[in-house]
């Protein structure tokens, strides 16, 4: 779970306590959730995809 915008967003179960980087696209109402890993900084898989997130 990560806080961001004033809701809490499941991210995913199995990047607990981990980096993430969340992409708030205000033009198309998404955010994307992207992992972040020290050892590989270029590296950085979508995780989820949260759609209409201004209406929740």
């Amino acid at each position: 779970m990560i806080d961001i915008l004033g809701h809490r967003w499941l991210v995913d179960s199995l990047w607990t306590n981990r980096l993430v980087r969340a992409e708030v696209k205000i033009n198309k109402n998404i955010i994307e959730f992207y992992q972040l890993q020290r050892q590989d900084p270029k590296e950085q898989p979508l995780l989820n995809k949260v759609k209409d997130y201004l209406n929740k």
